[in-house]
């Protein structure tokens, strides 16, 4: 009886001072971060993405690009406080390439600029107001910490029937169930994106939506992803050779 309250004693203060103890602070990273909200615009949607449905990629090129590329990354809003707005980035602007490299889809150029080491002076090449021009983006810092979560619950999102995941529409979704009433934002006929689809189009007719309600079914959700800790903007790189 003495040892089995001895080992409940030690079994209960060990767990006190697991409880008490501080949590082990998570590793902060860097990555590269020139700020701004994109989308990929190209001249025709795929078939997959025409029956999935995909909100990052707009369907409207400039026909006096179409002969040297198909697809760019369409500028949607730029903030001035960052890199990608010193650096000349202007919202309805047309990226083309990045580095010297096409940039055609939206996961390859965040990887691109995410890898990009802080205060790279990266050249982008961009269309804007019937030219191709090139300006030079310094790239930023952005510092996070790694997240992983499993809830049991229903989230508050449909992201839309993917059976099969792909690149232009990677997320995948089988079943949905719950409710809820949408109170949207009222649709906005002028924006960068239906001003981009008209220069490219002139019978483009913008029309705008106010969802009402949605449904779904989840359960169980796991997640991970990045908890953004700060970002800033860095000057450019200096380089032994003096360049």
């Amino acid at each position: 009886m003495k040892t089995s309250v001895h080992y409940s004693f030690l079994l209960a203060v060990a767990l006190v001072a697991g409880c008490a103890s501080k949590p082990k602070a998570k590793p902060v990273h860097e990555q590269g971060w020139i700020g701004g909200h994109y989308k990929c615009a190209q001249t025709r949607l795929t078939k997959t993405q025409r029956n999935l449905g995909v909100s990052h990629t707009i369907e409207a090129f400039p026909p006096a690009l179409t002969n040297s590329a198909s697809a760019g990354i369409l500028v949607i809003s730029v903030d001035t406080n960052t890199p990608a707005y010193q650096g000349g980035l202007r919202a309805g602007d047309l990226i083309l390439e990045v580095a010297h490299q096409p940039v055609t889809n939206l996961p390859g150029f965040w990887r691109t600029v995410r890898a990009t080491p802080a205060g790279t002076a990266v050249p982008v090449k961009l269309y804007r107001d019937g030219k191709t021009t090139e300006c030079e983006v310094v790239v930023g810092r952005e510092k996070y910490t790694e997240e992983g979560t499993v809830m049991i619950g229903l989230p508050g999102f449909w992201q839309g029937f993917h059976p099969i995941p792909t690149q232009s529409a990677p997320n995948f979704s089988l079943v949905a169930l719950g409710w809820q009433r949408e109170l949207n934002q009222p649709a906005d006929l002028n924006t960068v994106e239906d001003r981009f689809k008209s220069s490219c189009n002139p019978q483009f007719k913008p029309e705008g939506y106010d969802g009402e309600w949605k449904c779904w079914l989840a359960i169980l959700q796991v997640s991970k992803g990045k908890q953004i800790a700060g970002q800033e903007v860095v000057a450019k790189a200096k380089f032994e050779d003096g360049k």
